[in-house]
């Protein structure tokens, strides 16, 4: 009798498919081992997830990592698309044919989506990665279409997937580097939340990124239910906690504020982001983080110009106006109610000569849409942040507001560049 979960391949093939399916359930059951004494990996939301059948996952990508993280936290046999040049390298070959990677070639892109979808028709869990690129900012990246034709070609469900946790890993791009830190706890604590599956018929971009999100909200609201935080305050640390999930504000950093700023007091979030993730609230002037609204915009206006750049991020009622001061980089953010909505960032640094650009501000945007939030459309110019942080009836934009495919969020009554 064949072995549980054992491919059709080894089922069908000869002795040697048999020693290399052995040998890959070995490598990842030591591998998997390794992974769970480093990193606490979480799924929710499981049920969403086919138990049996072709499908196609798509998670954000946030780190090196993600590959194995997944993999730990998905029950099912994962099968991942790799672009076919790494292969050149024999310990990249080996290591991939273990674990049945499904190899494309970039240079051939209708070859490449047919291969993805007649893996997912044989059965397989097939995961892409719809952004096409690792975020080094924290939040989704614009989606590609490939994901989109690969399911319709497959006829089989998509599973959207959110990745809470990999930001602020050594894999990740937290610090504007990857790999070259020390890792800041042990266990790390992850969560992959499965989405709703989609069927062919309902997939599209948007649908996908709605759903992706929706997962996200259900990270963050996992976390609210079993973190040990004060539960007077849950709200206000769980928006510190998504404070903490970008390239804004850093970690273990101190940031300067005004005593009296009315805007600074009225931010839970940062109470519970100081708490998290160790990074203070201060009146010291020689910081190179500032936080404020109206009343800072005046004040660093009297300021002289500082001699290295400083990051103004403002949550001002004129956040959505330049502020064009010598070595101030201005990064326009919103708050309703309390509750930090969106935060624009400086321009990540490229890993690598050859990555892709990728934006932190957006002229006449008040930031990028954090983590944990997902957003309702009602097709009548109205916008409904939703999520845990925003509470059960969630959040109304202002009427003509919108978020753009990169989750930059433009506020209705802003004037527009």
């Amino acid at each position: 009798m064949a072995a549980d979960n054992e491919p059709k391949e080894a089922q069908q093939g000869g002795f040697w498919s048999k020693v290399q399916w052995l040998s890959s359930h070995i490598v990842r059951l030591v591998g998997l081992t390794i992974i769970r004494i480093f990193y606490r990996i979480r799924p929710v939301n499981l049920e969403n997830l086919p138990k049996e059948g072709g499908v196609m996952l798509l998670p954000n990508h946030i780190s090196w990592g993600d590959a194995f993280f997944l993999t730990a936290a998905c029950p099912r046999r994962v099968r991942f698309v790799m672009e076919g040049a790494f292969m050149a390298n024999p310990v990249i070959r080996a290591f991939c044919s273990l674990f049945n990677t499904v190899p494309i070639s970039a240079g051939k892109p209708r070859e490449a989506l047919r291969i993805a979808a007649e893996a997912i028709k044989e059965g397989n869990v097939v995961c892409i990665f719809p952004e096409g690129q690792l975020s080094r900012i924290g939040t989704l990246q614009e989606l590609k279409r490939g994901c989109e034709i690969i399911a319709r070609l497959s006829g089989c469900p998509s599973v959207p997937v959110w990745s809470d946790g990999p930001w602020g890993s050594i894999f990740s791009f937290e610090r504007n580097r990857f790999f070259t830190k020390w890792p800041r706890r042990i266990p790390y604590n992850m969560r992959f939340a499965f989405g709703e599956a989609l069927t062919p018929k309902e997939i599209s971009l948007d649908v996908i990124r709605e759903r992706m999100l929706d997962a996200s909200a259900a990270t963050l609201r996992d976390r609210m239910d079993r973190a040990r935080w004060p539960k007077d305050r849950l709200r206000d640390w769980a928006n510190g906690y998504q404070i903490g999930q970008i390239n804004a504000l850093p970690r273990r950093t101190p940031f300067a504020v005004l005593t009296d700023d009315p805007v600074v007091s009225s931010l839970g979030g940062l109470d519970g982001f100081a708490a998290l993730f160790r990074s203070k609230a201060s009146t010291e002037e020689n910081l190179d983080h500032w936080l404020g609204g109206d009343k800072l915009r005046e004040h660093l206006k009297s300021l002289s110009s500082p001699s290295q750049p400083k990051q103004f991020y403002d949550f001002g009622d004129q956040a959505a106006s330049s502020f064009d001061r010598s070595g101030w980089l201005h990064l326009p953010c919103l708050a309703i109610d309390g509750i930090i909505i969106s935060m624009s960032a400086p321009q990540p640094p490229k890993a690598h000569p050859s990555s892709p650009e990728q934006r932190g501000r957006k002229i006449g945007s008040r930031g990028l849409l954090l983590p944990g939030f997902s957003f309702r459309e009602d097709g009548e110019g109205r916008t409904t942040v939703i999520g845990p942080a925003a509470g059960p009836d969630g959040i109304a934009l202002p009427a003509g507001s919108r978020i753009d495919e990169h989750g930059f969020v433009f506020l209705g009554g802003d004037e527009r560049p």
